[in-house]
């Protein structure tokens, strides 16, 4: 289970279970996050554009034992000697070795769980995290601005001197940062 997720119905938990699967809810609306095609109760596609008219992944999956070891030898194929870190553990089952798997869907709610992919969406669901977003962003845009005046200094010594020098003293320049913040 993924750190963003919202659990409001306990039966989720439910520990028992006969087949590997990932906990799904089908979507009519277009939605940004996974889609898998299923026939059947099994997982036969995925698209990780989103789209609509399909089964929404969730950050919810079980595996039986088997499947864990087939799972953690396929990971040490992908991660440790393919070198593969470009994708998410899901898509070493999903994309990499689909045929070694018989994945099936756990049915849900749309009000079973709820994904905060950020802390708007947070502080959208528990107010007690307003005002975090907005901090958040502040401190990164901050750090941006202190790396890209230090990246524009370090610049300023090379043959462009005096454009770059002059550069810099503008962004660090009150008015200027005012109009960007």
């Amino acid at each position: 289970m993924e750190g963003d997720q919202i659990v409001y119905q306990e039966k989720i938990f439910f520990p028992e279970f006969e087949q590997s699967c990932y906990h799904v809810t089908y979507s009519e609306d277009w939605t940004k996050e996974w889609l898998l095609t299923v026939c059947g109760g099994q997982i036969t596609g995925c698209c990780k554009k989103g789209g609509k008219g399909g089964w929404e992944l969730h950050g919810i999956s079980r595996w039986t034992a088997e499947d864990g070891r087939k799972l953690r030898h396929h990971l040490e194929i992908e991660f440790e000697r393919k070198k593969n870190r470009d994708i998410f553990w899901d898509e070493v089952a999903l994309f990499c070795h689909p045929k070694d798997y018989r994945l099936g869907v756990w049915k849900m709610k749309k009000e079973d769980v709820i994904e905060a992919d950020s802390l708007e969406e947070l502080a959208a669901l528990d107010e007690t995290y307003e005002g975090c977003a907005e901090k958040s962003r502040i401190k990164k845009l901050q750090t941006e601005e202190k790396n890209f005046v230090g990246t524009i200094r370090i610049g300023a010594y090379g043959s462009k001197a005096g454009r770059m020098g002059a550069l810099a003293s503008l962004w660090e320049s009150k008015a200027v940062k005012k109009h960007l913040l």
